[in-house]
């Protein structure tokens, strides 16, 4: 009897961990690559695992004190145009762009589209958000999934585990209102110096802090945008 009631618990465990995964898309199509082909090539196949959706709408800087820096770098995009930002604290429903990519194709490691969020310019735990559109049309997401449109989570998160990015964790984006075709490859971001509201599933190492602009894939073009985008 004890062996089966270990075994339900195990299972209701698993079932419960799963229900909060949130379903995505990953097969090519046309000439996109899945979101797990674009972390392939990136990282390198099984040096990345997927984050529980449940832990990834808020953000904390790495320590107890929500003292830091934060280092973010476009990666991929699959959209005419997307600027990254985020929201202070848990509250806020104002935007803060940090940088802006246009186009299709993989980044230009020559000329890295970055950027740094120093822990005095937002509250902590803070929210990560995307701007897919230009100028003033478009649609706003958050990664707190309660302030998009039906609650719907545009953002998944997974965390490198192997190799020099090791601890690093990449934002990946669906920019479909009603989550479109699921691919969430739509942007993605790289992020060091910050951790997901749940444990990380290994030490996460800051990389040094650097502004830079620059293009996205073969000549497309990035640069850096300050305001808000509403």
């Amino acid at each position: 009897m004890k062996k089966v009631l270990v075994l339900l618990v195990l299972v209701a465990v698993a079932s419960t961990a799963m229900a909060d995964m949130t379903p995505l898309n990953s097969q090519n199509k046309f000439f996109e690559p899945g979101i797990y082909n674009v972390l392939d090539r990136l990282y390198g196949k099984d040096n990345y695992t997927r984050v529980d959706d449940a832990f990834d709408n808020l953000w904390n800087y790495n320590n107890a004190e929500g003292i830091g820096s934060a280092q973010f770098e476009a990666k991929f995009s699959a959209v005419g145009a997307a600027t990254f930002g985020f929201f202070s604290g848990t509250e806020s429903m104002k935007f803060n762009p940090l940088f802006s990519v246009a186009g299709f194709g993989y980044a230009n490691p020559y000329k890295p589209i970055t950027a740094v969020l120093d822990s005095d310019k937002t509250e902590d735990p803070f929210r990560f958000g995307v701007f897919f559109g230009f100028g003033r049309l478009g649609n706003l997401y958050s990664s707190d999934a309660e302030q998009n449109f039906f609650d719907l989570d545009h953002m998944v998160t997974f965390q490198i585990t192997k190799g020099k990015d090791a601890g690093a964790y990449v934002l990946a984006w669906e920019d479909g209102r009603c989550l479109g075709d699921r691919d969430y490859q739509d942007l993605v971001i790289q992020v060091n110096g910050v951790t997901s509201n749940g444990p990380p599933s290994v030490i996460v190492v800051p990389a040094p802090a650097a502004v830079a602009l620059g293009s996205l894939g073969l000549g497309l073009v990035g640069w850096l945008r300050r305001g808000r985008v509403l």
